[in-house]
């Protein structure tokens, strides 16, 4: 079957998944979702080169740039999603996917998407970077990421802490490789990583973990989450993973300036992004400070 009867679901747009985002921009499917509720910050145009040009002067959603970036010229039809991927959104986000690519590089996030698309009967491809060298893992019928998780919990560390200043083109090209060569039928069930320091690439074979909960036992039970999607030193990221009135809630607070679906209140070098999608980016704010925000200002909303 030709590439563009497939719809393909990539969700982060930061450093890794804005480099596939371009290589696949060129392959022919049919329609790449891309789905990110982050902005474009100065800091992103000087470590994604996507965005290098991207005028932030106005927040900018990573998504709705990828879609302007990529758009011209591809035969490909992209399409935005500004939103974080939380456990209410998981589901209906990934809807008609013929595969899933998840870049979002935290634990919780991860759990999520990769409960839904077994629930799903989805094809999801995960995949990472650090200093020192990248993976990626096809789940189709083999072991899930939770499979993983249950060994490997507490040492799976946050994608946000180790990232490289860029990612080496030929891993983006592998994983958009990976990507394209799935729909051919050539599977691969390992855990493949790629050395940054030599380009040596090892794989490694995983087992189904049978007394998995989301691909073994079938039990599927909620994820516990208090709606924080990611917690680390970029910023805290909450979503109520529901629609919100900006006007309503903040239209009176000192500083605020709501535009375009999204409320920014800036507090020295402190800033809270709010969208009208339930999301929330915390920049300078501690946990502690961000969680008596949400309590006081947005439970309840």
């Amino acid at each position: 079957m030709p590439l563009n009867n497939f719809v393909l679901t990539v969700i982060g747009a930061g450093a890794l998944g804005s480099e596939v985002l371009q290589k696949i921009s060129g392959r022919g499917f049919g329609v790449v979702r891309a789905i990110d509720g982050d902005i474009v910050t100065e800091k992103n145009k000087l470590n994604q080169p996507l965005y290098s040009g991207v005028d932030t002067s106005n927040p900018v959603y990573k998504s709705d740039a990828i879609v302007s970036l990529l758009s011209n010229g591809s035969k490909t039809n992209f399409v935005s999603v500004p939103e974080y991927v939380g456990e209410k959104r998981a589901s209906s986000l990934i809807e008609g996917s013929s595969m899933v690519l998840d870049f979002t590089d935290n634990t919780f996030s991860r759990l999520v998407i990769n409960q839904a698309c077994v629930e799903k009967g989805i094809p999801l491809l995960i995949a990472s970077v650090n200093e020192k060298e990248g993976f990626y893992y096809i789940i189709d019928k083999g072991a899930c990421f939770n499979c993983l998780y249950r060994n490997l919990s507490g040492k799976i560390k946050e994608g946000c802490y180790g990232a490289p200043l860029h990612v080496p083109d030929n891993f983006s090209s592998m994983i958009a490789d990976a990507a394209e060569s799935f729909f051919s039928g050539a599977v691969e069930g390992d855990w493949v990583s790629s050395s940054f320091t030599d380009g040596r690439v090892t794989k490694t074979a995983i087992k189904k973990d049978g007394m998995c909960e989301v691909c073994s036992l079938h039990e599927h039970k909620p994820i516990k989450a208090d709606g924080f999607i990611q917690i680390c030193g970029d910023g805290i990221k909450f979503s109520l993973q529901r629609d919100i009135n900006l006007k309503t809630l903040f239209g009176d607070e000192p500083g605020a300036i709501i535009e375009n679906g999204i409320c920014v209140i800036k507090s020295g070098t402190k800033s809270i992004l709010l969208s009208s999608a339930g999301d929330v980016l915390f920049t300078g704010y501690s946990e502690q400070e961000a969680r008596k925000f949400i309590s006081e200002r947005l439970f309840g909303a």
